[in-house]
């Protein structure tokens, strides 16, 4: 369990590569340094937080043009999608503690609290219970996305769960993109080097 961290991490570090492949062969070379330029400025900011790092920070922001900064907003959304993708297999794989958002989280939570998980029980089999089914409409997603979600989470399901270096599939990874990603990509079959 604990290599939960540093497998999510490879995990993150590997689909940003693919991203970042995808970034360059789709919008080109010069777009994705300029991504990743205010991706380190960001982190640099985050970590010391001085007026320098943020000076640096505003002025990459501040340089951007409204499609540039729409493109940028683009491919932040899109890693903040795959990073979810990856805690997501972090919680499954790894378990632990469940979630409290969850069932067996909230018997964990009544169990811990005193309540015995026989009247739990007892209360959950009396119990009227009816899904309630609601949308946020942040929540509310084209399928389109959902099936490239479902993609990119069953393959990297197929890659292995120990924390070992992966490589980004490189020049093939826009087609594997826009062939929903079926199958591991080679990358996953074990450690190489980039």
């Amino acid at each position: 369990m604990d290599d939960a961290p540093a497998t999510l991490q490879s995990d993150i570090r590997f689909l940003g590569r693919v991203l970042g492949d995808v970034i360059r062969a789709e919008d080109g070379e010069a777009v994705f340094n300029q991504i990743e330029a205010i991706r380190q400025a960001s982190v640099a900011f985050h970590r010391d937080g001085s007026a320098e790092t943020g000076r640096r920070l505003a002025e990459r922001l501040g340089g951007l043009s409204l499609d540039e900064t729409v493109r940028f907003a683009h491919s932040f959304a899109c890693f903040l999608q795959i990073t979810n993708i990856a805690e997501d297999r972090a919680q499954r794989s790894f378990g632990g503690e469940a979630r409290g958002d969850t069932l067996a989280g909230a018997v964990d939570a009544a169990e811990a609290d005193g309540v015995d998980r026989s009247e739990i029980r007892r209360l959950l089999e009396t119990a009227f219970i009816a899904p309630v089914i609601t949308a946020h409409p942040s929540e509310v997603r084209r399928k389109s996305v959902l099936d490239r979600q479902a993609a990119i989470a069953g393959t990297l399901a197929a890659c292995p769960t120990p924390a070992t270096p992966r490589r980004a599939p490189g020049p093939s990874a826009p087609s594997a993109a826009r062939s929903h990603c079926s199958g591991a990509p080679a990358s996953c079959a074990g450690p190489a080097s980039r």
